[in-house]
């Protein structure tokens, strides 16, 4: 943002509450933001010579910020574009969250899915996952990177943080990345320094405690609560960080970074300052609930319309389940999810109307058994099972573009096809042609150009 000048207000702020180091973050904000990836271990575990993200595991560096539309990884899953500062999440996961079984976690403003596709990786397949974003034209994005993240422990859902209030001592960590003034985005977004202003900020700050005070009451008896924003202002950070631990009563806690990571600690929190760290602005501080808090019962209301003579679901062809490699799966109405949250999904579906839950892997017409498309990027498919093709750079994208692609294979039915060993979708090989089953609102708009693709790994 060498071009956009900086509010004059928050250069003021700056002084004040940064008095020693002002001058090295405004010319900070001045150059170019790094770029960084965090990887999917499910589906590429290969060594990387990038530079590693200090506070995250699978976090790395970028050299320059390539054409990732080009890239047939991306789409596949096998990675996630996100800003280095905000993987620092996972410290709180490792040293608070790790001895706690089938934990229950709330991401509350997940859009568009970063921090979440982050915990889905954390728990690994364990506990359970809902992800929320009140902003409903936001849902779309989120929906579709959980999707390709490919867990089946997985919920979205778009309600407001007071649907939480009532359901309490239900979750055991819950993230509030707050909306916020967008402080930390300045070297990236310039639309953030125009709408800065500082009735704004205190408009945030107010905004940040009544979500906060929404939907701690959703959070059991020694749950943890991350809170975050993408600001530098203390109004924001650890003023709403005291006030957690004054009018809520959550116990601050300490978070461990490495030594040499540069993120600074506050009072209540953590910063990541773009001139101290490889990162945009980021703060983030952690707390424990102490205070009882009675749990909901999670038994879902039954059907008792005159008439209902139970279950309605249709029986999952046999088959199908020879297509999952994971036996605490069950499959109903066409959708793979944990047997364990089966009665929890049912819970948050009459309370929160999920948006999405699962994996959707095959639908029915006719005799006919059609695998889905998220099945083929899922972390739960069998691939042995089917039929595969490694397709080149240009089969790939012309698949991901949902043209016709010619395939090698002879054999006819379903075809997963794979990119550097990692599934991208399915075709249906008739023989002559093929049928193309990637999503149509997933496909790619932009024209295939491989000068444009850059290979990362």
């Amino acid at each position: 943002m060498e071009n956009t000048k900086l509010p004059d207000d928050f250069i003021a702020d700056l002084h004040e509450y940064l008095p020693a180091e002002h001058q090295q973050l405004i010319d900070a904000l001045a150059t170019e933001p790094v770029s960084s990836i965090r990887l999917n271990r499910r589906k590429i575990d290969i060594e990387c010579s990038l530079e590693k993200v200090k506070w995250c595991e699978d976090g790395y560096y970028l050299n320059d910020r390539p054409t990732f539309t080009m890239d047939p990884l991306f789409h596949a899953g096998a990675y996630y574009v996100q800003e280095a500062s905000s993987m620092a999440v996972e410290q709180v996961f490792r040293q608070y969250m790790k001895e706690v079984e089938s934990p229950v976690v709330l991401d509350l403003c997940a859009s568009p899915g970063g921090k979440t596709t982050h915990l889905a990786s954390l728990l690994d397949g364990e506990g359970f996952l809902l992800s929320n974003e009140v902003v409903k034209t936001r849902t779309k994005t989120l929906c579709e990177n959980v999707a390709k993240w490919g867990f089946a422990n997985t919920a979205v859902c778009s309600v407001m943080p007071s649907s939480f209030t009532e359901l309490t001592g239900l979750f055991d960590l819950i993230l509030v990345d707050a909306p916020c003034s967008g402080e930390g985005m300045f070297r990236k977004d310039e639309v953030a320094v125009a709408e800065w202003s500082r009735d704004n900020v205190k408009m945030c700050a107010e905004r940040q405690r009544t979500i906060l005070k929404d939907v701690f009451p959703t959070l059991k008896e020694d749950g943890i609560l991350i809170y975050s924003t993408c600001t530098f202002n203390p109004h924001e950070d650890d003023e709403n960080a005291q006030w957690i631990a004054d009018e809520l009563g959550a116990e601050m806690l300490e978070i461990d970074f490495p030594a040499d990571s540069g993120v600074t600690k506050d009072k209540c929190g953590y910063h990541f300052y773009p001139h101290k760290t490889k990162g945009e602005g980021f703060y983030i501080a952690a707390f424990r609930k102490n205070q009882q808090e009675d749990e909901i019962s999670i038994r879902t209301k039954q059907d008792k319309k005159k008439g209902n003579k139970g279950n309605t679901s249709q029986p999952t062809p046999a088959e199908v389940m020879k297509w999952i490699d994971d036996p605490s799966i069950t499959v109903t109405d066409g959708i793979a999810y944990p047997t364990e949250f089966e009665q929890l999904i049912q819970f948050f579906n009459q309370n929160l109307r999920l948006l999405q839950y699962g994996i959707p892997i095959y639908i029915q017409k006719g005799k006919d058994v059609i695998p889905q498309h998220n099945l083929a990027i899922s972390n739960i498919v069998n691939k042995e099972f089917f039929e595969k093709e490694e397709v080149d750079w240009e089969r790939a994208i012309a698949f991901l573009r949902k043209d016709n692609i010619e395939v090698e294979n002879d054999k006819k039915g379903w075809l997963m096809l794979t990119y550097k060993n990692v599934p991208i979708g399915f075709v249906k090989n008739l023989g002559d042609r093929t049928n193309n089953l990637y999503p149509q609102n997933w496909r790619i708009l932009m024209s295939a150009d491989k000068s444009r693709y850059k290979e990362i790994f």
